[in-house]
C-alpha cells in the first residue's frame, strides 16, 4: 500500500504546484493564508485518517499539497527584500532548512513521551498554528503600512507621502 500512499503524495504535489501559484498571483497574502489553514486541517485530519490506507491517502494528498507554499514564501521575500533578494533567498531556504529539522526533532520529542504514531500530526497543527500567527502579523503589517515591505513616511520635500521599503528606511 506504501507505493500508492506516495503516488498520492505525489499527486497533492502537481496539484498544489498547478493550483496555489496561480491564487498568489491574484491575492498572495490570502492564498498564504489559507495554505496555512489548510495544513493546520490536513495535519489535524492525519490522526484521524491514520488507520484508513484510502483516507490516510487522500489527506497525504492534501499534505503533498502544501508544498506550494514555498513558492508563495519565496515570491513575498523578493518583493519585499528591495535591494536584499540574495540575502532574503538565502534567509528563506535558511528558514526552511530550520523547519525541516525541528518539526522531526519535536515529532521526535512526542514519540519518545508516548503519544503515539499519530502525534505527530498534532505537533504539524501546532506548529502550523504557529506559522500562521506570523502570517497574520505579516498581513496586519501589510495592511497598516500600505502594502507589502513599505511603509508610508511623510516626504521631507513635498510633505506627501511616499512609499518606502523597510531596507530604505534602515538605509536612511
Amino acid at each position: 500500500m506504501a507505493p500508492f500512499v506516495v503516488a498520492a503524495f505525489g499527486i497533492g504535489m502537481t496539484i498544489g504546484s498547478l493550483v496555489v501559484p496561480r491564487l498568489a498571483d491574484r491575492a498572495q497574502m490570502q492564498t498564504a493564508g489559507a495554505t496555512l489553514v489548510w495544513t493546520a486541517v490536513a495535519l489535524a485530519l492525519y490522526p484521524l485518517a491514520a488507520g484508513n490506507v484510502s483516507w490516510i491517502s487522500l489527506d497525504v494528498a492534501c499534505i503533498g499539497a502544501i508544498i506550494s507554499m514555498t513558492t508563495v514564501l519565496q515570491k513575498r521575500l523578493m518583493g519585499v527584500a528591495g535591494d536584499a533578494q540574495n540575502l532574503a533567498a538565502a534567509l528563506n531556504h535558511a528558514a526552511i532548512n530550520t523547519a525541516n529539522a525541528l518539526g522531526p526533532f519535536l515529532a521526535g520529542l512526542a514519540l519518545s513521551a508516548g503519544f503515539g504514531l499519530t502525534s505527530t500530526g498534532h505537533v504539524g497543527v501546532a506548529l502550523t498554528l504557529a506559522g500562521l500567527v506570523v502570517w497574520a502579523f505579516a498581513w496586519r503589517y501589510d495592511r497598516f503600512h500600505g502594502g507589502p515591505g513599505r511603509h508610508i513616511s511623510p516626504s521631507s520635500e513635498s510633505g506627501l507621502a511616499q512609499g518606502r521599503t523597510a531596507m530604505e528606511d534602515l538605509r536612511s
